[in-house]
């Protein structure tokens, strides 16, 4: 949820987000951050959602990636609705998140590890199985950190134990990318990952299409080792994947697709 001066719209009351909103208003007229609480204050209040989305839709313009932004162009395009209103028996629905959750600094995408962070895990895999679908976790990739010795720093806490946890509690499925990415980028070694990432290297999270399809290529591997009714879909013909033995990024070509686009992604 986002928070404007310690008020929650997702559960306030109608008078207390029409509060926020004047105060965000009165405090910071032109700011991304009044923009949203008055699109907050549409949606919730007034039933105005094309108020709201144009609001949201300017405030993307003043902060393309600001997490406040991002968060309430989440709630506004029902993205997990739409999802679950398409499901059907016999999908899969792969789960994986956790890097903007575990970032204390951001308290409206922050969910604790130990707690909330779960519950949302357990709300996506009883949703979708109260569809008749197939929920499959797959734990956080690593960012691009290493230390003194060559090795990987792990930068996602206790969110990747979280998930295995959850996935053993419930009976889910789990492809350890966490694990797999790890090996990979050892792989690769410090003076070479930088080549897996985005931006030359400067972008810690995101990957260029070289990082991109091996991290796919792991997400495969992982189907066909812990997920044997999906692995039954696999194309026959497509070659076995070693994360510690992954391909140079030097020979590496892949066309771009006609949707290619530089823009960059959304949250870090």
């Amino acid at each position: 949820a986002l928070y404007f001066d310690g008020i929650d719209p997702e559960s306030a009351t109608a008078e207390g987000v029409r509060t926020a909103a004047q105060n965000a208003v009165r405090l910071a007229p032109d700011s991304a951050e009044a923009l949203v609480a008055h699109g907050y204050y549409l949606y919730r209040v007034e039933h105005d959602y094309t108020g709201a989305r144009e609001d949201f839709r300017l405030a993307l313009e003043k902060q393309p990636h600001a997490p406040l932004v991002l968060q309430a162009l989440f709630l506004i395009e029902r993205r997990l609705d739409k999802i679950l209103s398409q499901i059907k028996p016999g999908d899969w629905l792969l789960v994986q998140f956790g890097h903007n959750d575990q970032k204390t600094q951001w308290p409206q995408t922050y969910a604790e590890a130990a707690t909330t962070y779960r519950d949302y895990l357990r709300v996506y895999a009883g949703e979708a199985r109260r569809r008749g679908a197939t929920p499959v976790f797959v734990t956080s990739m690593h960012r691009h950190r290493f230390d003194a010795a060559g090795k990987v720093v792990d930068t996602l806490g206790d969110y990747p134990n979280a998930m295995r946890e959850t996935a053993r509690e419930l009976g889910v499925p789990l492809i350890d990318l966490h694990a797999m990415s790890a090996a990979f980028y050892e792989a690769l070694g410090p003076k070479e990952a930088w080549k897996a990432f985005n931006d030359g290297g400067k972008d810690l999270t995101h990957h260029d299409n070289y990082g991109a399809y091996q991290l796919a290529r792991c997400v495969v591997e992982g189907v066909r080792a812990d997920v044997p009714a999906l692995a039954a879909h696999l194309a026959v013909d497509f070659p076995p994947f070693n994360p510690s033995r992954p391909p140079s990024p030097d020979i590496f070509d892949l066309p771009p697709s006609a949707a290619a686009s530089q823009e960059a992604p959304r949250g870090n």
